[in-house]
């Protein structure tokens, strides 16, 4: 017996969609607690990397693929697509959930920092400088004076 696919054409449904974008190495199975609880109460759509071509326009391509209202959660890496999904069609997102997430640019601070360490890295290799920035972590610190 073949497992055929659900389709992933707009539909519409008396549910309210629900649109779900996994994290950077992530997939459908981070929000597979969420969608069983919300059987029956929206129509939840998993969206996976592995299902998606790379395209220059990926959040335009997937909005083709959805209903014409819905709202989206967005965890980590999912987060910033679900803002670039209310960037490109503000009137379709009903609401957008960032979990773990970052809705601001880079500030010119941490560029400048970043540029810094790359060029170091460059210069002196990683795991030198690996090794001048320990990580700092609780487990690390002394008590009470934590990250």
């Amino acid at each position: 017996m073949t497992r055929q696919r659900r389709a992933t054409t707009p539909q519409a449904s008396a549910l309210p969609c629900l649109v779900m974008i996994p994290g950077t190495l992530c997939d459908a199975r981070i929000f597979a607690r969420q969608r069983r609880v919300l059987r029956g109460l929206a129509d939840v759509r998993m969206i996976g990397y592995e299902d998606r071509a790379p395209t220059r326009d990926w959040a335009g391509d997937l909005l083709a693929q959805l209903p014409q209202h819905f709202s989206v959660v967005g965890f980590s890496l999912g987060g910033l697509w679900a803002l670039e999904l209310l960037r490109q069609a503000p009137q379709r997102v009903e609401r957008i959930a960032m979990v773990a997430s970052n809705a601001q640019g880079a500030s010119i601070a941490g560029l400048v920092v970043e540029d810094v360490a790359r060029f170091r890295a460059r210069r002196s290799g990683a795991p030198r400088q690996a090794r001048l920035f320990p990580p700092r972590t609780p487990a690390s610190a002394p008590c009470g004076t934590g990250p």
